[in-house]
């Protein structure tokens, strides 16, 4: 008798084992069929709306020729708003306070020689525009398969250039929540330049008054506030606030603002902020005490950190220095472009 209660025990477990696991098969199918249903816009605006809806604390790697970086990331979002704590795990000490709109900034190599980062770590998660529609006349967006990042599966989504003036992008969405969790910077020739992942991360978890408070004095701390205006308001207001324009800009990037910036090191410094939604070009633009007379002198070398290129010269009497997380082709239209707006009108 149990000779024949073996078998039939043996072959009930495996008939449930089948059955199990026949379950889990259709469900990840299931999974598959509705992600699939997903347009890679469909994911960049899921992940916009994760940056702005997760809490989360992670330790963010940062990767570029020459060094990498450690950041750690603690963000609580309550009601829609954001408070964030970032601090560095390398280096020299970091540090980043955000309550809404308001931002507190230890930086102390700022005017020294600590690696600048691009746009993307410097706004990881979340530094894709509002509008995502602006990126369609520039850039090709698909999906491209599944990847673990951080222990959690992900979405990777591609977003690739059409013209030499803007890096492509790799992004790796959670599946499951959407926050972004790495993303590569791809170079004209498909070389990666830039990486940044999440090396753990844990989402929702419970974040307690003391883990966002600040380290150092907010005395000590250079304050801002960071509200942002629309992008037509900001760039009209721009428009005509600077005296200062780019005749012939890379195509699709626009002017987003300008400021005054005043600096202990250098005076005032006047910036112009051009983007394309993704990728930006700050232009700095300081009077020299000794007025010159050529519209350019001195143009320097193309220097390269990361993503990050620079070019300095002189217009008229001002040393300018233009900076961006864009190809060099990029920096060097900008050389002949600068202009002053009463010469522009001549």
């Amino acid at each position: 008798m149990n000779s024949l209660t073996m078998p039939g025990s043996c072959n009930m477990s495996q008939s449930l084992f089948n059955l199990r696991f026949l379950l889990v098969w259709v469900m990840v199918l299931g999974n598959g069929a509705a992600w699939a249903q997903d347009s890679a816009q469909d994911w960049l605006t899921r992940m916009e709306q994760a940056a702005h809806s997760q809490s989360f604390i992670g330790t963010l790697l940062y990767h570029q020729r020459g060094g990498n970086d450690a950041i750690r990331i603690i963000r609580q979002v309550s009601d829609g708003r954001i408070r964030e704590k970032v601090y560095s795990l390398t280096g020299s000490y970091r540090e980043v306070v955000r309550d809404g709109g308001d931002v507190w900034c230890y930086l102390p190599d700022e005017h020294g020689n600590g690696k600048k980062a691009s746009n993307v770590v410097n706004g990881f998660p979340d530094f894709l525009p509002d509008d995502l529609s602006i990126l369609d006349a520039h850039y090709d967006i698909k999906l491209d398969g599944l990847k673990r990042q951080a222990g959690r599966m992900c979405q990777k989504i591609s977003i690739i250039p059409r013209d030499k003036y803007r890096y492509g992008y790799d992004l790796y969405a959670d599946v499951e929540t959407g926050l972004l969790l790495a993303a590569d910077l791809i170079g004209p020739d498909g070389e990666n330049i830039e990486s940044y992942m999440f090396s753990d991360i844990s989402i929702n978890p419970d974040i307690k008054e003391a883990d966002l408070a600040p380290t150092n004095p907010k005395e000590s701390m250079v304050w801002r506030n960071d509200g942002k205006q629309p992008v037509g308001k900001l760039a009209a207001a721009a428009e005509n606030d600077s005296e200062w324009r780019l005749l012939t800009p890379p195509g699709g990037f626009h002017l987003a603002g300008v400021a005054m910036i005043e600096d202990g090191h250098q005076g005032r410094v006047k910036q112009l902020v051009y983007t394309d939604g993704l990728a930006t070009i700050s232009v700095f633009i300081k009077k020299l005490k000794e007025k010159k007379n050529r519209i350019l002198d001195k143009v320097k070398k193309i220097r390269q950190v990361g993503a990050l290129n620079t070019l300095g010269m002189e217009v008229r009497g001002h040393e300018v220095t233009v900076i961006g997380d864009v190809p060099p082709d990029a920096i060097r239209m900008i050389e002949g472009s600068l202009s002053q707006r009463a010469e522009a009108e001549q």
